[in-house]
């Protein structure tokens, strides 16, 4: 499909990727090549498993982008998705803080929960895209404090 849309249509194709992995997948059970988790831990979920929550498309398991292991290997995933299929660009989403759990447990201290997004945004940069203002959106919206204030 890709491959029409590219060569005969003459369109630019971005994929849409999020901080995700279904429970189901391999992904979610996969870790680094230290044997380092590539997901969030935390409560009520066994210290081996990933910890799962619910966003709009499920249950998912929560990359740990503050770990060096888990953005290395989503940026691998990213470059063999452009190397593969010839994707021009990825629109990254749902690093907002409020999808993450407030009993999250990232392979690094935060020092507040937007720090995820700041993470989040860190990846998108490093994946070598330079079309931030026309296909990479990212919101800070309903963000979440310590001292349980929300902004809009």
């Amino acid at each position: 499909m890709i491959r029409l849309l590219k060569s005969e249509l003459g369109f630019r194709v971005t994929l849409w990727v999020h901080p995700f992995a279904s429970p189901f997948s391999a992904a979610a059970w996969t870790t680094g090549r230290d044997g380092s988790s590539l997901w969030l831990k935390g409560f009520p979920w066994p210290s081996s498993w990933p910890a799962f929550v619910a966003w709009w498309e499920g249950l998912g398991a929560v990359l740990d982008v503050t770990s060096p292991a888990a953005a290395g290997w989503f940026l691998e995933k990213l470059a063999a998705l452009r190397s593969e299929y010839d994707v021009d660009s990825f629109k990254f989403d749902a690093g907002e803080s409020n999808l993450m759990p407030r009993w999250r447990l990232p392979s690094t201290t935060l020092d507040n929960p937007n720090e995820y997004t700041r993470h989040f945004v860190d990846i998108a940069y490093r994946s070598e895209i330079r079309h931030f203002s026309e296909y990479a959106i990212f919101k800070l919206r309903n963000s979440q404090y310590d001292d349980g204030q929300q902004s809009s």
